[in-house]
């Protein structure tokens, strides 16, 4: 499965109380790990779902990536939406939380540019989150990521990086 970071985000917003109202990466960041972590998931109310929730509703889709990743807040919106379709749980959610487990894998595809130079400064965010490294806990911290160009010094980036962490990195073109 693959779906744009601005998708994941319309997603968020129409589906997690207090998610449209926040206005910086900060803020953010914070709604997402707290939601992703902690709070009560909200009531289904069988309305329309846009279509990111949708596809995730479905099922564990193995593979999710997460295209045009610019920032952390992407990765965590597709990580709360795993959350909601019973594909990721942290180890002390609310009621009905299972313990930790993830069926999905989240890989973020860092395009061209601004998004690639950034790219480790995102996955180092990513990392010392909180939400994130439940996530990686639950996947036997292995991490994809797929980059859109042949950037051997980003790669090197990211695999030292991984390794400090003693994160199993698997860095991929994208096609």
């Amino acid at each position: 499965m693959r779906e744009n970071a601005p998708e994941l985000h319309h997603a968020c917003r129409a589906l997690l109380p207090g998610y449209g109202a926040t206005r910086s990466e900060t803020e953010r960041i914070g709604v997402l790990t707290h939601a992703c972590l902690r709070a009560p998931l909200p009531e289904r109310n069988g309305g329309p779902v846009p279509k990111a929730a949708a596809a995730l509703d479905e099922g564990a889709p193995g593979a999710f990536i997460v295209s045009d990743v610019q920032q952390p807040s992407d990765v965590l919106c597709a990580l709360w939406l795993a959350r909601r379709s019973g594909l990721f749980s942290p180890p002390y959610a609310p009621p009905p939380g299972t313990g930790r487990a993830s069926t999905v894998e989240l890989v973020p595809e860092f395009g061209r540019g601004r998004a690639l130079e950034r790219a480790t400064e995102t996955m180092g965010l990513l990392y010392g989150n909180a939400a994130y490294a439940e996530q990686l806990r639950a996947r036997g911290h292995r991490q994809k990521v797929m980059v859109t160009e042949r950037d051997v010094s980003a790669r090197e980036r990211l695999a030292r990086q991984a390794a400090v962490r003693a994160i199993d990195l698997h860095v991929s073109e994208a096609r």
